[in-house]
């Protein structure tokens, strides 16, 4: 009530021009593009200020006036509360809440809910604790908050003087009787204002998993706080970096038709007949022709891949394909029925979370091909890491034709097709200058699986160099 009949100040454009440059000294993170969620709009001329930096805005506001007004400035707006915000978990970049959230009945609850709906960062202006205008509110605020607002209209105008000139002083602008009426009603007649130390929001940021990572004071008699979600150090970020640069740059080979051949009869044994109706998870797809293979037994399938290949392959094969990291799939448990990772798992930062991944989004088998140790493959892949850390992948481009003929013999004799130049270095690429590829007994994948409840069911080695292995959930049948 006391904000539909008194509502937050309007400066204007030179209201709009201080926020503007305030964005680029103290808010810096929510410009560039950035999706950011306004709580407690008011006037809306922040969030009109942010917009032009840039960001995408969304406004909130309790009062159905703030968000009409914030409507009419061409800015999607919605009518709720800080407490139970109307939005989605991580449904914004950023939340911003300059000066909102102490005039809640639970400050701490508010910032709570923005932590909810905030993949990034909560930046939120509060009242100070102990300053000058702590004090005048515990001495006149709460009195006189108790009033009707009424009164403001009676003021005399030295005391009205007074305030602009001091609200000159503190926030640049210069304000009119009624803007300076309204800065009075929402600093000393507002229902609620609560005062706050940075210890206290360190220790609310705490207990909600977020961290301080910026603190200013703010005309004397507020601190504006930059918080952001505490997220694990992830060890692996500079390899799965490289790994996606590397794919990005040599894409796994395409055989076309023949290479679609030539792994349906591969895994015939394990999934022929077997998938007919089935949602099949291809991880890692590449070219895409691996999961062509599996829709022509009959199977569903879906593509998944770290690097823009999915897109490509998608379009080609017209299967639904899906951008995501092996490590961190995006699915719920048990979400196909299948699961398959063709050579994939060995260029992975951690082989053995990969594998978990898979079997942790299959309710059924889950078929993977993976480089097997001590094969001619595995010992050449070690004689070559000092070139490997000297060279760039580029110097594939020098190797000697008679060289590459050799390899397409081979290749040939593997029944894998013949192979034109440029596959044939995409090839070497992906098995000896790949950044990651890992070596691994038969064991080590047994006891992994082990781990999760899951054992092998069917075991097949491949080239001289990797095993094709299918696990199952123990106790399943079929």
């Amino acid at each position: 009530m006391h904000y539909e009949r008194m509502p937050f100040v309007e400066g204007g454009a030179a209201r709009i021009a201080v926020w503007t440059r305030r964005a680029a000294r103290d808010l810096p993170h929510l410009t560039g593009g950035a999706t950011v969620l306004d709580l407690g709009c008011g006037s809306g001329e922040v969030a009109e200020a942010l917009r032009g930096t840039g960001s995408s805005v969304v406004c909130l506001d309790l009062t159905a006036r703030a968000a009409v007004r914030a409507h009419q400035r061409g800015l999607p707006a919605v009518r709720g509360d800080a407490l139970a915000l109307p939005f989605a978990d991580r449904s914004g970049d950023h939340v911003l809440a300059m000066g909102v959230m102490h005039h809640t009945p639970d400050c701490r609850s508010s910032l709570e809910e923005a932590a909810r709906v905030s993949s990034g960062t909560v930046t939120t202006l509060l009242y100070s604790w102990g300053s000058p205008y702590h004090l005048l509110y515990l001495v006149l605020g709460r009195p006189l908050s108790r009033r009707d607002p009424g009164w403001l209209d009676r003021l005399p105008q030295w005391s009205l003087l007074l305030a602009r000139r001091l609200l000159r002083l503190s926030t640049g602008m210069t304000l009119d009787d009624e803007q300076a009426r309204r800065v009075i009603a929402d600093q000393l007649c507002t229902p609620q204002a609560t005062f706050h130390a940075p210890r206290h929001v360190r220790r609310w940021a705490s207990e909600l998993g977020l961290e301080v990572v910026g603190r200013r004071c703010v005309v004397g008699y507020s601190n504006l706080f930059v918080l952001r979600h505490r997220r694990p150090v992830d060890e692996h970020a500079h390899l799965r970096r490289a790994t996606l640069a590397h794919y990005e740059a040599f894409p796994f080979i395409e055989g076309g038709d023949r290479r679609v051949l030539h792994w349906r009869r591969r895994l015939s044994p394990v999934l022929a007949g077997a998938i007919e109706d089935q949602v099949v998870l291809d991880a890692g797809c590449g070219s895409g022709e691996v999961g062509e293979a599996l829709t022509r037994d009959g199977g569903d399938v879906v593509l998944l891949d770290l690097t823009r290949s999915v897109d490509r392959a998608a379009r080609r094969t017209g299967l639904p394909g899906v951008r995501g990291d092996l490590l961190h799939l995006p699915f719920r448990d048990g979400a196909f029925d299948r699961a398959v990772s063709i050579g994939v798992l060995h260029h992975t930062p951690d082989c053995r979370a990969g594998l978990h991944e898979l079997l942790r989004v299959s309710r059924g088998p889950v078929t993977v091909l993976i480089y097997t140790a001590w094969t001619p493959n595995h010992l050449v892949y070690r004689a070559l890491a000092p070139l490997r850390a000297r060279a760039p992948v580029t110097v594939l481009d020098r190797v000697p034709r008679a060289a590459l003929s050799v390899m397409r013999g081979v290749v040939a004799l593997q029944g894998r097709g013949r192979l034109e130049d440029d596959q044939l270095r995409r090839l070497l690429a992906d098995q000896l200058w790949t950044p990651r590829a890992t070596f691994h007994r038969p064991a080590q994948l047994d006891a992994w699986a082990a781990e999760v409840g899951w054992s092998p069911v069917a075991r097949q080695r491949l080239f001289a160099q990797a095993i094709l292995v299918t696990f199952r959930p123990v106790g399943s049948v079929g």
